[in-house]
Formats: C-alpha cells, sequence, structure tokens
C-alpha cells in the first residue's frame, strides 16, 4: 500500500481548506497513494480564532465533501477537524469546546477519532478550549 503524508498549512477559512486539502488529495491518488494523512487541523488552523465557531459534526460539509472526494478517487483519506463538543465555566465565562478530530473517511468508512492527551504546557492550555 502506497501512503502520502500531505503536510501544508490551514487558515482560518474552512472552504479554502477543503479545496486545498481535496486538490492535494487527488495530486497523491494520481501518484498512486491509497492512504492519503493530511495534518492536524486541516479544516482551520488553530491560530486562526475561536475554533467552536466554525466546528462540524462528521455530517458536516467538510466532512462530506472529502468522504465523496474520497469516494470518488477510491482511497482513504484521514484529515484533522474540529467538532462540537460541551461548555465549560472558566473565569466567569462560558467556553464552547470543540473535540480535536482525526477524520478518517472514504470506501466503506466513515469515522472520527477524537484526540485524549490535550497539549497542556509552556503557558499553554489546550484543554481550556479542546
Amino acid at each position: 500500500m502506497k501512503v502520502a503524508a500531505v503536510q501544508f498549512v490551514s487558515g482560518g477559512d474552512i472552504a479554502e481548506n477543503l479545496a486545498r486539502a481535496k486538490e492535494l488529495i487527488s495530486t497523491a491518488a494520481g501518484q498512486g497513494a491509497q492512504l492519503i494523512v493530511l495534518p492536524e487541523a486541516t479544516a482551520q488552523s488553530f491560530a486562526s480564532g475561536r475554533l467552536d465557531v466554525n466546528a462540524q459534526e462528521l455530517d458536516g460539509d467538510f466532512a462530506t465533501q472529502l468522504k465523496t472526494h474520497a469516494e470518488e478517487l477510491g482511497v482513504t483519506v484521514v484529515a484533522g477537524m474540529f467538532r462540537p463538543a460541551d461548555s465549560v465555566d472558566k473565569d466567569g465565562k462560558s467556553i464552547n469546546r470543540v473535540y480535536n478530530t482525526a477524520l478518517i473517511t472514504g470506501p466503506g468508512v466513515h469515522l472520527g477519532y477524537n484526540k485524549i492527551h490535550t497539549y497542556d504546557a509552556f503557558n499553554y492550555r489546550e484543554s481550556d478550549t479542546v
């Protein structure tokens, strides 16, 4: 099995990130890759603002478009996305947290795996929002 590890820098626009991901998936599939792995936070970069505003479920536009694209190409794709999680109170504010999800999709598969170890180190607390 040929595997492609695809790297690119996502931004804050999910539609732009989706278009770029699909382009890179097509290129990798065209070169014979059957499993194509994209970065964590493919749908939206961590640095692009509030993740909860654009978080989508597995039946949302981002995941379903990747599923359709992967099925058309006959490949399996792994891509990072954010899904709505819960709300917590922190310092008097309600924070809508998200799941950091690895989408696994393609012919016969459409699943998500939620990251369970958040990055809480060096004055950064991912667990506050993820």
